[in-house]
């Protein structure tokens, strides 16, 4: 992983009113391959209280009672340490601990595609999802044969295939559609075997593309019916492509509630430990509500959240296509020293917890996210201090990994040390992923002042390199010139429907799906 930030310097005194406005950012890009990172085939040293890992041998000390110890920097405990202390202590390093040695095995070596047949997916939404899967499901015939392949279809009633045209199992009765254990139990009992696409998937293309329209929309539990056909699975992903509706059995998000949405927070955690790929190919229409309560899968898992149109359904499967995960059950923790606190964040569905944790679920080069810190009273001026960022995951050969990097903070009284050298590139891209959030619930005002705020403050930041500040206000202008877009057509039909809502570029930004490339920080 790479950190970007802002700036690395901390206002103390009169320079903490002066740079208000322009906060300390720092931007997290992951990468399989990480050149200023150096591995260690050991374990961490680790603070006993708040988990630091030491990075730097000027905390070691010799004490005449306990022997060789280290104060940690940010809790100040004192500990002792292993008698074979290490020669050098990386502030960058990645230690790999060979616990779990299990054989290589592609994270995504069997595919569940749940399918939304509901009514409200009649036309040319359907019509786009079949046309795009059934691509999908050739390209993965001929790269990748051994995958293996379940259809779940979803309206009234819950459909799962393991076989071209031939229904393996179908939930439809009130009392089993409501009750998770129920439906677990129902389709386990089945003991379905899941087939490769060597086997099936010309059988399988011919199938999805002669599915119909029908009924209501029971989302949740097809969800729950494919985490069910990879029970006996190490593995797999599950792409979910709906228009956002949840109104029929466990999960139903017709009204919201904190009962329906917490069967899919339920579900991230679980598919999160499972090893499961959650994505989620929201179609643009009425469901946004219910898209916004779904973001925890991808999010937590390591998928992709995609709000398109119908004609971008094609090149979003193309996208997904070529995610090359390198990594699975990731957390990401951020310790810093009294004074400065971590005060947002984004690119991630969860808020900003103890130690600033969040569940990453799988990782794939370049996804980003954002922590935003600030500092009510400052550090001294000259005074340095760390913030450490730990990255806890597993690589693909079943190997456990703590990646650590340390950076260092200096307090300083003059405003224009931090305004002169200050990147506005990870602030703006966090506040565009901000914006995206505002969107999902149409709150279209918000989300352009948020931008013109930061449009405005960038034309202040006369002594930040230009470059930077250029690509910013081309991205601020970018994104508000597609607000008004948005707002023109809405306000120019008599109903809602898909043809107002075309897709929205901020959302998916919200989601862990990585930015374009001209807007990576790297």
């Amino acid at each position: 992983m790479k950190i970007v930030l802002t700036t690395d310097k901390i206002p103390f005194g009169k320079a903490l009113s002066d740079t208000a406005d322009f906060p300390l950012v720092a931007g997290i890009v992951f990468e399989e391959k990480d050149l200023e990172t150096r591995s260690v085939a050991a374990e961490p040293i680790k603070c006993e209280g708040c988990g630091a890992i030491l990075t730097d041998l000027s905390e070691v000390r010799e004490d005449p009672r306990l022997g060789t110890v280290f104060q940690c920097s940010f809790c100040n405990a004192i500990h002792k340490v292993p008698k074979n202390l290490p020669q050098e202590i990386l502030a960058n390093a990645d230690f790999v601990l060979p616990l779990e040695a299990q054989p290589r095995e592609s994270f995504a070596d069997t595919l569940i595609a749940c399918i939304d047949i509901s009514g409200s997916m009649e036309g040319g939404a359907l019509e786009a999802v079949k046309s795009s899967l059934v691509s999908t499901l050739r390209d993965l015939q001929h790269a990748s044969p051994e995958t293996r392949f379940g259809l779940v279809t979803f309206s009234d009633d819950v459909r799962l295939y393991v076989e071209p045209g031939a229904i393996a199992r179908t939930l439809g009765d009130e009392q089993v559609l409501l009750s998770v254990d129920k439906i677990k139990k129902d389709i386990l009992s089945a003991r379905l075997t899941l087939h490769p696409l060597s086997r099936i998937g010309e059988g399988m293309r011919s199938f999805v593309s002669a599915l119909r329209t029908e009924g209501s929309t029971a989302l949740g539990p097809a969800v729950v019916a494919a985490s069910a056909l990879l029970e006996k699975r190490p593995h797999g992903r599950i792409v979910l492509l709906t228009d956002g509706q949840a109104n029929r059995g466990v999960g139903s998000l017709d009204h919201p509630t904190p009962v329906g949405k917490k069967l899919y927070e339920d579900l991230a955690g679980e598919f999160a430990k499972r090893g499961i790929i959650c994505d989620i190919v929201a179609i643009s229409g009425s469901g946004t509500v219910e898209v916004k309560a779904l973001a925890v899968l991808p999010s937590s898992t390591g998928g992709d959240l995609f709000y398109v149109s119908v004609e971008e359904l094609e090149s979003t499967f193309q996208t997904l296509g070529t995610v090359d995960y390198y990594g699975r059950n990731a957390v990401l923790k951020v310790l810093t020293p009294s004074g400065i606190q971590v005060s947002d964040l984004s690119g991630v569905a969860s808020g900003v917890g103890p130690q600033a944790r969040v569940a990453l679920g799988h990782l794939a080069s370049g996804r980003e996210v954002y922590y935003g810190f600030k500092s009510d009273k400052g550090i001294a001026a000259g005074q340095t201090v760390p913030v450490q960022f730990q990255l806890e995951w597993t690589d693909t050969q079943g190997n456990s990994h703590v990646t650590v990097k340390t950076v260092n903070l200096t307090g300083t009284e003059k405003s224009e040390e931090i305004l002169a050298a200050y990147n506005p590139l990870p602030w703006t891209i966090m506040e565009v992923q901000k914006a995206g959030e505002d969107a999902f619930q149409f709150d279209f005002d918000h989300s352009k002042d948020r931008l013109q705020r930061v449009k405005s403050l960038l034309q202040k930041l006369t002594r930040a390199p230009r470059e930077k500040s250029e690509n910013c206000m081309q991205v601020l202008g970018e994104e508000l010139a597609q607000i008004d877009e948005i707002v023109q057509r809405r306000h120019s039909s008599s109903y809602y429907d898909d043809s107002t809502y075309e897709s929205y570029s901020m959302t998916r930004r919200r989601s862990s799906a990585p930015p374009p490339k001209r807007r990576k920080l790297v």
